[in-house]
């Protein structure tokens, strides 16, 4: 009787040291999240006392439109109900419900509709606003197009392709430009070194194909796992991170000939397929490939803008073996023909700013682009 109570007693006192040490960890881990949390909201609060306030307060504003939501057709896409896509508009960018950037088709006032397709560069990430953006300055320098802002942060070729056949074609409109390129490449660069990837992945694909099978597992310790993540996501980064659990491309060799070769494939395939689609309703299609800051020799001075291996190899095999009967337009290097050193941030976005980054404009760089294509599609 009495060795029973004693290892009662044993038994409490462990269950009660096992709590408290549970407790333990998670007012810790608590502790931890809301440190690492506070140090994130932290850093863009600094843009009202350090020595790029422009830049920062911008990179404030366009926060929200670079969050990848769930499209049934796209992969990815702003919020997927309409009133939560016009809730994400501000005095500098707005969107409608129909995703498109500044004023949308309904604006367009008799003119004949024209659609911009791309990525961030073409949604004008960082222009100072929706005016300020290339279908901006279009609508202003030629009255024969309303350019309508169909870009979308983080997309590529393929995406843009699937935006065309299911909304773009409905408003049977008589002009079509892709300003693309760059996340094309980019994206080879990244999920080209992992082999069970093909060309025309969506940015991000990878997390969210981590996130089903991490959720489809039925073990006890994945859903622990899992749980943890959701409820500390800031500690759970730095842990992944710190484990080297985190996926990233591997660099030590350079990219085979082959993958390159199937990525610009796959990208002169798409802008093929867009052509084909638009010019089976009557619209003209124009394809052109956006100004990239390396592919440039008169850069001012200025800190230096991050590069990629792949762009200048990507864009010479683009412009090798363009596809008959597709009006393709080279505007990588562009701003040589228009500057002797192209401004770049330097260190903040200044009103003559060109370059933000590698493929970022600010609203000078939009203007000249807009100027440019206004003569290109006369």
């Amino acid at each position: 009787m009495l060795g029973s109570r004693r290892i009662g007693n044993l038994t409490g006192r462990a269950v009660l040291v096992l709590l408290w040490l549970l407790a333990g960890v998670v007012v810790t881990a608590t502790g931890l999240e809301l440190l690492l949390k506070a140090r994130s909201h932290w850093h863009p609060l600094q843009a009202l006392t350090d020595a790029t306030p422009i830049s920062h307060r911008l990179e404030r504003t366009y926060a929200p439109f670079g969050v990848l939501h769930l499209h049934p057709q796209y992969f990815f896409f702003f919020p997927r109900d309409p009133a939560e896509r016009v809730a994400l508009s501000n005095t500098t960018c707005s969107i409608d419900a129909d995703g498109f950037r500044g004023p949308g088709p309904a604006r367009a006032g008799g003119r004949q509709l024209a659609f911009l397709l791309g990525g961030s560069a073409a949604f004008g990430y960082m222009a100072s606003s929706d005016a300020t953006t290339i279908t901006g300055y279009l609508n202003r320098l030629q009255d024969k197009y309303f350019f309508v802002n169909a870009g979308v942060p983080s997309w590529n070729s393929t995406q843009e392709m699937f935006r065309v056949a299911f909304q773009i074609l409905d408003y049977r409109p008589a002009l079509i430009v892709t300003y693309d390129g760059g996340n094309d490449a980019q994206l080879i660069d990244f999920f080209g070194r992992t082999p069970d990837y093909s060309a025309g992945i969506p940015e991000d694909f990878d997390t969210l194909s981590a996130l089903i099978d991490e959720r489809g597992s039925a073990s006890p310790r994945r859903a622990v796992i899992t749980l943890a993540a959701y409820l500390f996501p800031e500690l759970n980064e730095r842990v992944d991170k710190a484990f080297g659990r985190v996926r990233e491309p591997d660099r030590s060799e350079p990219l085979s000939e082959g993958v390159l070769q199937a990525g610009v494939a796959r990208y002169l395939s798409n802008l093929t397929r867009m052509r084909d689609l638009a010019t089976a309703q009557g619209a003209r299609f124009v394809a052109v490939f956006q100004p990239v800051a390396q592919l440039h020799r008169h850069l001012g001075p200025g800190p230096p803008i991050e590069s990629f291996d792949v762009i200048e190899r990507f864009h010479t095999a683009v412009l090798h073996q363009p596809p008959q009967k597709l009006e393709f337009h080279d505007l990588g290097d562009v701003f040589d023909q228009y500057y002797g050193a192209i401004p770049i941030m330097n260190p903040d976005i200044t009103d003559e700013t060109v370059f933000i980054d590698q493929v970022h404009l600010y609203d000078p760089g939009n203007e000249v682009i807009a100027r440019h294509l206004a003569r290109l599609i006369r």
